[in-house]
């Protein structure tokens, strides 16, 4: 209950916070923001989240300030993590991509229906490249993100 009271106080001390709904104990509640930024709360006063307008897009966090989706005039994304917050994939119209991880939490890859990227690291976790795979064609790249060459799968 302090830190939301802190939050509350250092948001309208800041001059944040611009008009508040009214709500009784037990309701969902949400402000906005001099800047457009929507705060959403729950019922019992608790950080649900947030939503910032910027030009046509409204991004959308979570209670801990993750990026959670992302809506734009011809559509959404939605973004998917794990319990260690780390990304495992986004949805949207035109499809989905999915990220993979080793047990430290290095990003091994992502796929998607267009194709996968698989990043390579030495044995100290450096990068040393990347693959990308688009139908029967990888083409790799250097650690500076400089085309090497092609292959053919």
């Amino acid at each position: 209950m302090k830190k939301v009271l802190l939050l509350l106080f250092s948001l309208f001390f800041i001059g944040a916070i611009h008009a508040q709904s009214p709500t009784t104990w037990g309701q969902r509640s949400s402000s906005t923001g001099q800047n457009g930024t929507s705060y959403h709360y729950d019922r019992y006063g608790s950080s649900e989240g947030k939503s910032v307008k910027s030009g046509n897009t409204t991004y959308h966090y979570d209670r801990y300030g993750t990026l959670v989706g992302k809506s734009v005039q011809n559509g959404s994304t939605t973004y998917h993590y794990d319990r260690y917050g780390s990304l495992q994939g986004k949805s949207s119209q035109s499809g989905s991509t999915t990220y993979h991880y080793d047990r430290s939490g290095s990003l091994q890859g992502k796929s998607s229906q267009s194709g996968s990227t698989t990043y390579h690291y030495d044995r100290y976790g450096s990068s040393e490249g990347k693959t990308v795979k688009d139908g029967n064609t990888s083409n790799h790249y250097d650690r500076y993100g400089s085309y090497t060459g092609k292959s053919k799968n």
